[in-house]
């Protein structure tokens, strides 16, 4: 865990990072007082509790407003999402959907950017896969979800770090954003970066559905988010995941044009297949 969370002043730790609920995260409302206590608006935990004695209802309906007022004042998103994460080496070549790695999960805007300004980015972690999965959702193509549906992937030639990262971090806010709604998104289940020290890097759009009417409005915008983000130019594959995940792709998507793939062309691979 701590290889992918940073300790940034106590702002997200990974111990916070491991939990899956913000119940336990300290409302954005409260400060912190040197002597360790958390407080809500500069009150000191001592001092809260000689105002309220000891189980007081005073300071039990104080405190429950206190929280219902810093959770209404959180912008909830549509889905609740989960950050996963795969470090790959030669130990987790054998049991890619074993070592895949729950970092944390987020349903609010605020959740959200708590996590990402916290946490190490993919092009700084070496040869690794982060997904950002609605919850539930496994980023593995054997999931009962995924397995009816296939992935857009995209092969980033020469991709600077930077550029990786940016591209990684407006993908994941445009699906949290549901800003792919009015072109299918609700059947979007994820996506994924692989992040390569050689050779290219990959992203990936994972979806539910693998009709070509249905997915190549999906594959247009998503084309337009890594034009935006890095000029990317070059060919989209789909992988269809009724062939089992195979990486043989379904059908491409060029410049301005799309095509069956009917010789069976190797899609490049971008998570979800330890083959």
């Amino acid at each position: 865990m701590s290889c992918f969370v940073v300790n940034l002043g106590g702002k997200l730790t990974s111990r916070e990072a491991s939990t899956t609920s913000g119940a336990e995260q300290r409302s954005p409302m409260q400060a912190t007082d040197p002597s360790g206590g958390a407080t809500a608006e500069g009150v000191t935990a001592a001092e809260d509790a000689d105002r309220c004695g000891n189980g007081s209802d005073a300071c039990s309906s104080s405190a429950a407003a206190t929280a219902d007022q810093a959770l209404a004042e959180k912008h909830q998103l549509q889905h609740t999402w989960s950050l996963w994460a795969l470090q790959r080496d030669p130990s987790t070549k054998d049991d890619w959907h074993g070592s895949q790695m729950n970092v944390c999960e987020f349903g609010y805007v605020e959740d959200f950017w708590r996590v990402f300004n916290n946490i190490r980015r993919p092009s700084r972690l070496g040869i690794v896969d982060f997904s950002c999965f609605k919850k539930d959702i496994h980023p593995a193509w054997e999931d009962e979800t995924c397995r009816q549906g296939g992935r857009w992937i995209a092969k980033l030639e020469k991709a600077k770090p930077e550029d990786l990262d940016e591209l990684w971090l407006n993908l994941v806010l445009t699906i949290i954003g549901e800003n792919f709604e009015d072109v299918g998104g609700r059947c979007i289940c994820g996506a994924v970066v692989s992040s390569r020290i050689r050779g290219s890097s990959k992203v990936a759009l994972w979806l539910s559905e693998r009709e070509i009417e249905k997915v190549m409005p999906l594959g247009h915008a998503f084309r337009a988010v890594l034009k935006d983000s890095m000029g990317f130019s070059g060919d989209l594959a789909f992988e269809d995941f009724s062939q089992g995940g195979t990486g043989n792709a379904a059908f491409l998507l060029s410049s301005g044009t799309s095509s069956a793939a009917g010789t069976g062309s190797r899609a490049p691979d971008a998570g979800g297949d330890a083959r």
